[in-house]
């Protein structure tokens, strides 16, 4: 359904170099199987963007747990990204992301069920449960437009 989870961390022990070979074959293998990418990035947003521009990538990049700035989220807007936001996020970049291009997770936070963080988000977004509920499924089903049995077979 998607290729990742996939990226660049400058923190982590992996030498970056081989970071960057791996994730620039992942991007061109998203291309290639027209599938979304999740995305691990950690002060590499820049290397994630110059890789996406001289691949000429266009597949949605799902960047996954983003706690980000604002700035940062306005920044990736038009490079077809998603925001995957748990329960341990920005607020400020939360209330700045279009709803058509977020999703929630708990890999952030496994101690708290999911409903929890829809809760929390309705509330934050200032829109009903049941609103929040059908944009994710509208998000989701952008993202992955192909059918359950197309993957069941």
């Amino acid at each position: 359904m998607a290729i990742g989870e996939s990226g660049l961390d400058r923190l982590c022990d992996t030498p970056y170099d081989q970071q960057l070979l791996v994730f620039r074959e992942e991007v061109a293998l998203s291309e290639e199987l027209q599938l979304p990418l999740f995305l691990h990035c950690v002060r590499a947003i820049d290397d994630v963007l110059r890789i996406r521009h001289e691949l000429h990538a266009r597949q949605p990049i799902i960047w996954h747990g983003y706690r980000g700035s604002t700035q940062q989220l306005e920044q990736l807007l038009p490079h077809e990204f998603y925001f995957s936001f748990g329960h341990h996020f920005n607020a400020k970049a939360l209330q700045a992301c279009p709803l058509d291009r977020l999703l929630l997770e708990t890999d952030d936070d496994s101690l708290h069920p999911i409903n929890e963080l829809y809760e929390n988000v309705a509330q934050q977004r200032h829109i009903t449960l049941d609103s929040l509920v059908r944009q994710m499924h509208t998000n989701f089903h952008t993202l992955f437009p192909f059918s359950r049995e197309t993957w069941l077979g």
